[in-house]
């Protein structure tokens, strides 16, 4: 999904097997809210459940979207205050948060009538400061070049797999 949270508006696609883009609905301005982060918070068969998220005012809302035909249903709608201020969101089915600056970071999951499911909560300093963060949790300071590998269980909780030393990745902006 695609959107803007300047005014609302946003289009869900997919690619084919050759790559190209097929557009698969577009949705007018004012359909969606203004969101910092959309991320996929798990789904089964033909239907994705989003996250959406706003760090300014830290409100979020759960929905979900048929692949096919883009048909959307909102599920649940979270007030602003509701969720920390997170700097990352991974996707999945159980939600990595973490806090650029700080090193906080927490997990949680999304129930089928949107509920949310603080698992575990990771206070200030237990991550390093990271600038990327990928699924299946590479986390990496591109500053440095130090970066972190790791795995999120179904419970929430972080299992350190490996550590690389500064220098290791430094000078990437952009990690894939």
């Amino acid at each position: 999904m695609c959107s803007s949270d300047l005014t609302g508006a946003a289009a869900l696609g997919k690619l084919d097997t050759d790559g190209n883009y097929i557009s698969v609905k577009d949705f007018p301005a004012g359909t969606f809210g203004s969101w910092t982060h959309i991320v996929f918070a798990g789904g089964i068969f033909d239907v994705a459940e989003l996250f959406f998220y706003n760090r300014q005012t830290r409100a979020g809302a759960v929905g979900r979207t048929a692949l096919e035909n883009g048909e959307y249903a909102s599920v649940k709608d979270f007030p602003a205050g509701t969720f920390g201020a997170w700097s990352h969101i991974v996707p999945g089915a159980v939600l990595f948060f973490y806090r650029r600056g700080t090193g906080a970071a927490g997990s949680g999951t999304f129930d089928e009538s949107g509920n949310f499911t603080d698992l575990k909560d990771y206070p200030s300093g237990i991550f390093g400061e990271f600038s990327h963060i990928l699924p299946e949790l590479f986390l990496c300071n591109s500053d440095t070049g130090a970066a972190a590998s790791g795995k999120l269980q179904d419970d929430g909780n972080y299992v350190d797999l490996k550590e690389f030393p500064s220098g290791t990745f430094e000078g990437w902006t952009h990690i894939a």
